[in-house]
């Protein structure tokens, strides 16, 4: 487990420099708690060893990545991948037992579109209408649905939806007034993007 303990201190420290070096204001005009935390490499997973007392013979480590806008899937992995290899070949043990990476599992990109493209505008001025509340154009930290529309269909899309909380934990939530505003305005936006034939 020592071997593979290398490697996840590398993968922390490449994580760390690209926080520090990453950047995309959107994300956390909504969220200020992104800021400096909008690309994230987690290991959520480590499995190791058949023994309390034995040294393990193997180890996998599994984790996700995700990064704004401005990189390539490829340019991300080959971070990732010549950090592992760097940290390989500073091991005399690893170095010639090269750990493997394999991508596999869900495997989005990240994308942006235009805050005049004209869904953005019908959206946003269907939400302040429905809710009286001005609205801004925000990005995210998360994988959203709308990428499918963007990315395979060239067309643009956006996300509308209602204020939630504990998202993808324990208890997650929201109101009926949330989700009825956003009902309202989604009907909205369906009936001045689409248009309505008499």
């Amino acid at each position: 487990m020592g071997n593979a303990t290398k490697i996840y201190q590398a993968i922390e420290e490449l994580d760390q420099q690209r926080k520090a070096a990453i950047d995309y204001e959107p994300a956390y005009r909504s969220d200020p708690a992104l800021e400096g935390n909008v690309t994230n490499i987690n290991i959520g997973m480590i499995e190791a060893g058949d023994w309390p007392s034995t040294l393990p013979s193997k180890a996998i480590l599994q984790g996700r990545v995700g990064w704004p806008p401005g990189e390539s899937r490829e340019d991300v992995r080959e971070q990732i991948e010549s950090t592992i290899q760097e940290a390989a070949n500073d091991d005399p043990w690893l170095k010639d037992h090269h750990p493997s990476v394999e991508w596999f599992g869900w495997q989005a990109v990240p994308h942006e579109i235009s805050q005049e493209a004209e869904i953005a505008q019908i959206s946003k001025q269907n939400a302040e209408r429905v809710t009286g509340e001005s609205g801004s154009f925000v990005g995210g930290n998360a994988a959203l649905d709308e990428r499918f529309y963007a990315l395979y269909y060239d067309t643009d899309a956006v996300s509308v939806g209602p204020e939630g909380w504990n998202l993808h934990g324990a208890d997650e939530h929201t109101t009926v007034p949330e989700l009825l505003e956003t009902a309202k305005t989604i009907a909205g936006v369906a009936v001045d993007y689409c248009g309505v034939d008499n």
